[in-house]
């Protein structure tokens, strides 16, 4: 990919990538596809997969993403950088749509890929399958990985992907939060927030931050804190004009403040909240996230 990175299209695909442009985005991608062969078709199918992801309302439209990815992988079957960021965004599909049989499918090629040919943030994507696993220290382990593979990128990759550290640390945040190790989880949310606030805001994910600051609260037993804090988060997501939160998002979203309404004792805004979760997962086959609401429910109508 070295000969064509350094062209015009490819650097104002990167600015409307930072800037949140998705408009120019869009029509330098299908302006690049209309030209160009081998590994750099390759990678503008594996940008244009990830995009149609993000922008699926329902599962049976990520088909067309699959259908991008297969298609890279022809383009540029022997090049691998290529095979690498195909791989990569195919398995953080597979990640974020909780499609567990497929992010097995790409994470064993993945991992040897990954040994051969840096994958940038692949570390990312593990600590977030961690974190929906609730494997805890794994997804702490693999955002340690995360910061420090962005730490090691060169000074134009790190300026281009500078809105990724503050969800590092939210969401390494939420996992030591998890973990019951409340002032390690604090001071990394507070990292998140200070590294935020110098950044564009339509570029933060606010409500991973919003998220991160409530689970820190209610892991300290701070309930009106944490209800204050995930209600911010999602009027500050708003309000930037952020993409749509995934699927997966709100329903942890959900999840999240049905668990602040157990902490309460309110069993009745436990179980409404839960229950909005459960519709989201349905809706879009979220078999993890229903896995583990359900699995709460059993915890406290048994108890």
């Amino acid at each position: 990919m070295s000969a064509w990175v350094e062209s015009v299209e490819y650097q104002q695909a990167m600015n409307a990538c930072r800037t949140n442009n998705r408009a120019a985005l869009d029509r330098i991608i299908e302006e690049r596809l209309a030209t160009v062969n081998g590994p750099e078709r390759a990678f503008w199918l594996s940008i244009r997969a990830g995009r149609r992801a993000k922008d699926a309302v329902l599962p049976d439209l990520l088909e067309f993403a699959w259908a991008d990815l297969e298609e890279a992988h022809r383009a540029a079957p022997d090049d691998l950088a290529a095979s690498a960021m195909a791989l990569s965004a195919a398995f953080r599909i597979a990640v974020h749509g909780e499609m567990a049989d497929r992010a097995v499918k790409y994470l064993i090629p993945l991992r040897h890929v990954h040994a051969r040919a840096p994958v940038p943030f692949f570390w990312q994507d593990m600590g977030q399958l961690n974190m929906k696993r609730g494997r805890w220290h794994k997804a702490v382990q693999a955002f340690d990985r995360a910061l420090t593979l962005y730490q090691s990128l060169d000074d134009y990759e790190r300026t281009l992907h500078e809105c990724r550290p503050p969800h590092f640390h939210a969401w390494r945040g939420i996992s030591l939060a998890n973990l019951g190790l409340v002032e390690q989880a604090r001071q990394d949310v507070d990292r998140a927030f200070a590294l935020s606030a110098e950044l564009p805001a339509q570029n933060i994910n606010h409500l991973a931050l919003g998220t991160g600051r409530a689970e820190v609260a209610l892991a300290a037993g701070l309930l009106q804190e944490a209800r204050t804090a995930l209600q911010q988060g999602l009027m500050n997501h708003s309000l930037h004009k952020r993409p749509r939160a995934t699927p997966a998002q709100l329903a942890e979203t959900e999840f999240l403040a049905a668990r602040i309404a157990r902490a309460e004792g309110n069993v009745v805004g436990f179980d409404s909240f839960c229950e909005k979760a459960l519709k989201i997962c349905r809706q879009h086959r979220l078999v993890m996230t229903e896995a583990k609401v359900r699995a709460a429910q059993d915890i406290v109508h048994a108890s």
